[in-house]
């Protein structure tokens, strides 16, 4: 197995902006070339091609009151997964007739890192959201409310699900889309040598 090429580059800052308002930025990004070959197409599998952005805001409304937005960022798109097969099943004599490699369909040598599929597995994939979170005190007690939102989207194109050369039960495209609002809100407080809380929470 040979990993080449890998490029990783994070980064994070934080500071005030102005004496009641502070300010945090982050990001990442990853890259690799493929180490699993798919002998069938020439193309390698399972790189690495992802980076994510986060940024936040913390506003001080008063010495009692704080008010703290964030809001995040991140893709990928990745030919995903290489496979190895153990042994030459039952049905490994038709795979091979139909295969795109002549008289072969598949690898039965686990740590070759090579496998034959004829269409490459392609992963893409996109996750955002927001989520703001007030808090103030109210005497001897604390309000807390947190608000989310999150989208994610999952696409898997050309899973190869007979996993040979051969395209012997044809292809299957994978989707997933998730929207999320999350609401909680807590009071709490103390009561003598008794912490309290309290709270609510809802998902949709």
């Amino acid at each position: 197995m040979v990993i080449t090429n890998q490029r990783s580059v994070r980064g994070y800052v934080t500071g005030p902006l102005t004496d009641s308002i502070a300010a945090s930025f982050g990001g990442s990004t990853l890259q690799r070339d493929g180490y699993f070959d798919n002998v069938a197409l020439d193309t390698e599998l399972n790189d690495r091609d992802r980076w994510a952005l986060r940024g936040e805001l913390l506003f001080e409304i008063s010495e009692s009151t704080d008010l703290r937005v964030a809001v995040d960022f991140d893709e990928l798109e990745e030919a995903c997964c290489g496979t190895a097969n153990l042994f030459d099943g039952p049905a490994g004599g038709a795979l091979a007739a139909l295969s795109i490699v002549p008289g072969t369909a598949y690898s039965t040598e686990p740590y070759e890192y090579e496998t034959y599929l004829n269409q490459d597995p392609m992963t893409k994939a996109e996750n955002g959201g927001i989520t703001v979170d007030f808090s103030t005190e109210i005497g001897d007690l604390t309000f807390r409310s947190i608000t989310g939102y999150r989208e994610s989207k999952v696409d898997n194109e050309n899973e190869d699900i007979d996993y040979s050369a051969a395209d012997a039960i044809g292809n299957q495209r994978y989707l997933t889309d998730i929207d999320t609002f999350t609401q909680e809100f807590r009071l709490s407080g103390t009561n003598g040598a008794m912490d309290w809380l309290v709270g609510c929470f809802l998902l949709r």
